[in-house]
């Protein structure tokens, strides 16, 4: 087996501390484009002198002739487009977890939560292919508006993609919908539509149970869900339904103490059940996937629980 070794010793400055007063070191910018975030390598990569902005790095090897290997900016660049494959909302182009402020103890919990699976990542690595290890439970964040589930779903959606290189798919339930609708109209088959959402290594859904929760709507769903229990896929999923029946004695006693712990909110939390909007088995392999987590407080302006001093500027990701 031949090993290349570089004509030159150059070095990639993706591999390297960078002071760039536009990316701040992070070695891509993100903006808005339209309805969604978009990601672009930091031109100051992109001068890169041992690739010279191609991604492979000329080398040679043992028997002397000349290779391509790898730069870090070929990495790089696939990082860039897993973000902006997905297409996370341009209203939450500053979110990150640093600048999540939590102002009651569930948010303190839940962004402890987002962040513990991120540093279990960071302890053991991910496989190649931007694989997940085996056997990682999502979660699944429960409360009322404003109290930020979203941001800390497009913060994990961010780091995931940016800096572990794991490809997602991030989306609001109506336009989930609304999207796989289209497809049936333009003859798609329900395989051709739901294979990449059950394939794909992590799937975030934002508002769930939002809308008619008609037959169609449930069965879709059902097969979505089911598609990814089979696999194993991580799934996490915000819903501002909760996750206890207050109808249902059996869990008349959880579904008070859940309602009686949302601080001056609860008028603000849907408590029909979550269960009731997508149906007991689909909630059953929810279950089974994700860690339940409420996220309660009173209805914050978006962005306002972010920490001034933490928020990134605008273009950093």
């Amino acid at each position: 087996m031949s090993i290349a070794q570089p004509i030159a010793r150059l070095t990639c400055p993706a591999e390297t501390e960078s002071d760039c007063p536009i990316c701040g070191g992070h070695d891509s910018v993100v903006d808005i484009a339209g309805a969604v975030i978009q990601a672009k390598v930091c031109d100051h990569i992109m001068g890169c002198s041992t690739c010279r902005g191609t991604g492979y790095r000329p080398g040679r090897d043992a028997k002397g002739y000349e290779v391509q290997t790898p730069c870090a900016l070929r990495d790089l660049r696939r990082r860039v487009q897993l973000f902006n494959s997905a297409q996370l909302p341009a209203q939450f182009v500053q979110a990150t977890l640093a600048s999540y402020l939590p102002k009651t103890p569930s948010q303190r919990d839940a962004h402890m939560r987002v962040g513990a699976f991120l540093a279990h990542l960071d302890r053991n690595g991910v496989l190649p292919g931007g694989k997940l290890p085996r056997g990682l439970r999502g979660l699944a964040l429960s409360g009322p508006p404003g109290t930020g589930k979203t941001h800390l779903m497009v913060s994990l959606a961010r780091a995931l993609t940016l800096e572990y290189g794991v490809a997602v798919h991030f989306t609001d339930f109506s336009q989930l919908l609304w999207s796989l609708k289209a497809g049936f109209q333009e003859g798609k088959g329900e395989a051709q539509l739901i294979a990449p959402l059950v394939d794909v290594e992590v799937l975030l859904i934002d508002e769930l149970g939002k809308g008619r929760a008609s037959e169609w709507e449930v069965g879709v769903l059902d097969a979505l869900v089911a598609g990814r229990y089979n696999r194993g896929g991580v799934t996490f999923f915000a819903t501002n339904y909760a996750f206890a029946e207050p109808s249902a004695p059996a869990d008349a006693n959880a579904a008070s103490k859940f309602v009686r712990a949302l601080d001056k909110s609860a008028d603000s939390l849907d408590v029909e059940g979550i269960g009731s909007r997508v149906g007991p088995r689909i909630f059953s392999r929810l279950s089974a996937m994700c860690d339940l987590v409420r996220v309660d407080g009173a209805d914050a302006r978006p962005g306002s629980w972010q920490s001034p001093a933490a928020r990134p500027t605008r273009g950093k990701a």
